[in-house]
């Protein structure tokens, strides 16, 4: 069973727009800590908009979402199969309910690259200044880039062909079009 799959963003009406996100098809399973509890259950989402925008929404207790009401800041940790260790920032936003990985600006997030790599991904992410910690598994990436791809190429998803290609118009000459 394939883990990742598109969705659309929706307007504040609740109608499906054309922007599309990729997120996993069920909640990664981890655990939490914080000064009173040890090893809780804990479950995450990843969204990822594009290379430089993926954000991981977590819930302590499978539903207790982490929100903040001030900019917090995060030391996120990401271990992969063959041992490497990546280190990153993250960031919840003022009033914001997700945890942005990487910083701002870049074109491509250390979490991005570590999903391409077809390896098991080892996440710790640790608040600053706090004893609180979270940790998950993603224990197959191997689908991410496909998943990727047709995220930014907007070609149709899906598991088990490609049905839809993009062809480009041709004008009066014959020549291709944008």
């Amino acid at each position: 069973e394939e883990l990742w799959e598109l969705h659309n963003f929706v307007d504040e009406f609740g109608d499906s727009t054309q922007n599309k996100y990729m997120t996993t098809h069920y909640s990664i399973d981890g655990v939490f800590s914080n000064p009173t509890t040890t090893n809780s259950e804990l479950s995450a989402r990843l969204m990822i908009v594009d290379s430089s925008n993926i954000s991981i929404s977590l819930y302590e207790y499978d539903y207790s979402r982490v929100k903040s009401f001030s900019k917090k800041r995060y030391t996120v940790k990401m271990k992969l199969d063959d041992g490497s260790i990546i280190t990153d920032d993250g960031f919840i936003y003022e009033g914001g309910d997700r945890i942005y990985i990487g910083e701002r600006g870049v074109a491509e997030t250390k979490l991005h690259r570590a999903l391409k790599t077809n390896q098991e991904v080892k996440i710790l992410i640790k608040e600053e200044n706090s004893l609180s910690s979270y940790r998950i598994d993603i224990s197959n990436t191997s689908g991410y880039s496909h998943a990727y791809d047709s995220l930014i190429e907007k070609v149709l998803y899906d598991n088990d062909e490609e049905l839809w290609e993009l062809h480009n118009f041709v004008d009066e000459f014959g020549d291709s079009t944008q």
